[in-house]
This record gives structure tokens, C-alpha cells and sequence, in this order.
């Protein structure tokens, strides 16, 4: 791995090589790993989340030591992430509506609010969602740069009516025989 790579199991393998033909064996974090041509693989234990160093130590043939460490960070635990609002199962006349939520990891990498990358400022979201006229799901995922994911879904309906229409005059039945004449309602 790379020094400071999130790393999300428990253990890790690392690849290595040396520079001398003499060395035929290195210890990683004190255990001892063959070399053959001039390469090695060790797994190694990351026994704490957070912050786990890995130690190469190599000795040649005349004793000269070589030590080489890196850190690796063991993140096991995934995002937390919320849809407060809407809530599930919400009815909207609108063809859209407003995604607010929570977004909470500290090696936070990407929120997707229905697959539309999506900012998060202090743990928190807002993002508009385009609707559909019925049911909707909206789904919010959050990834760690380690690659954790958590994923929240709702469903929300969108009832969008058509236009409503009130003709107040002329009055149902009226006759004229004027070639005009005045129309007036209300548009609900």
C-alpha cells in the first residue's frame, strides 16, 4: 500500500523489493517474509482502526540494516447517512422537491442524492431532486475513501395536476348572437 492509503479490512498485503542479492529474508512489523529475486509479500495485521504502521526492516550479509516504515489507515466503518426530509411516503404537487439530510464519515469521499453528485458543508446537504408525476425513489449514498458505502432510500409521491379551470361568464347555456364575446374564469 501507499503511506496514508485507507485501507478497509483488517489486514493488507504489501509488496516489496530490495536492492541487494545477499538479503533472503525481511521482517514486517517483526515477522519474518522470504525474499526471492529480490522481491517479497507479507500480510499484515492492521489490529486498530485508525492509523497502523508497517515496519520493513532488511540486514545484509555484513549486518547493515535498512528500516522502512509507512502508515496505513484501517477504516472498517461505513458512512452515516440520513434523508431527513422529505420523509417516506411524502406527497408533493411539485415536479421537484428539496433533499435535505446528513452525510457523516470522517474520510468522507462522495454523496450521491439520485446519482447527482452532491456537496456536504459540516456533515449536512440540500440538494433539489427532480420528480416524476407518481411514485419516486430517492436514494442517497455515501462512500469513504477507504471504499465503505451507505445507502438510505425513500419513496415520495409527485401528484402533478393538470391545470384546473373556471369559466364564471359567460353562464352554462348562454345565448347570444353577438359574433364576440367576453370570456372571463379563474385558472386554479
Amino acid at each position: 500500500p501507499r503511506d496514508g492509503q485507507h485501507i478497509s479490512d483488517y489486514e493488507v498485503r504489501c509488496y516489496g523489493l530490495v536492492n541487494d542479492d545477499s538479503i533472503t529474508s525481511v521482517l514486517v512489523n517483526g515477522t519474518e517474509y522470504a525474499v526471492s529475486n529480490k522481491q517479497f509479500i507479507a500480510e499484515v495485521a492492521l489490529p486498530v482502526e485508525g492509523s497502523n504502521q508497517i515496519i520493513v526492516e532488511a540486514t545484509d550479509q555484513n549486518s547493515n540494516n535498512t528500516t522502512v516504515s509507512i502508515n496505513v489507515i484501517r477504516d472498517t466503518i461505513a458512512p452515516q447517512v440520513t434523508i431527513d426530509t422529505p420523509a417516506d411516503g411524502d406527497h408533493t404537487d411539485n415536479s421537484f422537491t428539496s433533499v435535505v439530510g446528513t452525510a457523516i464519515d470522517d474520510n468522507l469521499d462522495t454523496l450521491l442524492v439520485a446519482d447527482k453528485l452532491t456537496s456536504v458543508l459540516s456533515s449536512n446537504y440540500t440538494t433539489e431532486v427532480s420528480l416524476e408525476r407518481g411514485w419516486n425513489f430517492i436514494t442517497a449514498t455515501a462512500s469513504d475513501v477507504a471504499g465503505n458505502e451507505t445507502s438510505v432510500r425513500i419513496e415520495v409521491s409527485s401528484v402533478i395536476h393538470a391545470p384546473r379551470l373556471i369559466i364564471t361568464n359567460p353562464t352554462d347555456g348562454y345565448r347570444t348572437n353577438a359574433s364576440t364575446i367576453l370570456v372571463t374564469g379563474t385558472v386554479y
